[in-house]
């Protein structure tokens, strides 16, 4: 699913991580990014946002059917076409003081998840934070990126704020299940290598969590 975001998640952690690295004996302090917005901010469209919804919630279901889910987490997928999962996102994401039409926001908010249920907290992962400079950084100069129109980078995006609303909405309904909790810290593990991403590279750091 979604396997050009899957490429170029790859790709850009690639990146990040060596943007972040460096020899201890380099005295050189390290030059503010150069950041370029238009590279992975889009102008959105509702059009582009209700395909996306309808892309990911039929795959979603058919994929949950296919693995046992039971009745009721069939009947909630369903069920979320109607609960204004994008507008709570970004809500979420304005309330953190991001902007919520970026690629770099979106990829961000679903490392962090997805490290938070890994490691079975929250709070302490905060969006804006150093990964969140690394992604921008990388985007700003990346081919792939820029090359994307805004269809693209919103069908992205969104694409991994579905599968971040989906990662909060099950850590939500297993709160009080350690197995559950153990059960979603391996899916999210999984989530994370499948897009390219070694979560073992992901550490909070004096900057927040970032890519090492």
């Amino acid at each position: 699913m979604y396997q050009q975001t899957i490429d170029y998640n790859k790709k850009l952690a690639q990146r990040g991580s060596s943007r972040s690295s460096g020899k201890s004996g380099d005295k050189k302090v390290a030059s503010k990014p150069k950041l370029n917005s238009s590279a992975y901010e889009y102008r959105p469209s509702a059009a582009v946002s209700a395909a996306v919804m309808e892309d990911f919630l039929n795959e979603f279901h058919a994929h949950a059917q296919k693995n046992g889910a039971d009745a009721q987490t069939l009947a909630d997928i369903r069920a979320m076409r109607n609960w204004g999962a994008m507008d709570l996102m970004r809500q979420q994401i304005k309330a953190n003081g991001l902007p919520p039409d970026s690629l770099a926001t979106a990829m961000t908010l679903w490392l962090a998840v997805n490290y938070g249920a890994i490691h079975q907290h929250e709070g302490k992962e905060k969006p804006n934070s150093g990964l969140y400079t690394q992604l921008r950084t990388a985007m700003s100069e990346d081919k792939t990126v820029l090359a994307m129109n805004d269809e693209q980078k919103q069908r992205a995006a969104e694409g991994m704020l579905w599968m971040t609303f989906v990662q909060i909405y099950a850590q939500a309904k297993l709160k009080n299940d350690p197995q559950g909790r153990s059960e979603a810290a391996k899916l999210a593990r999984q989530s994370l290598k499948s897009g390219g991403i070694d979560p073992d590279l992901m550490h909070i750091t004096k900057n927040g969590l970032e890519l090492k």
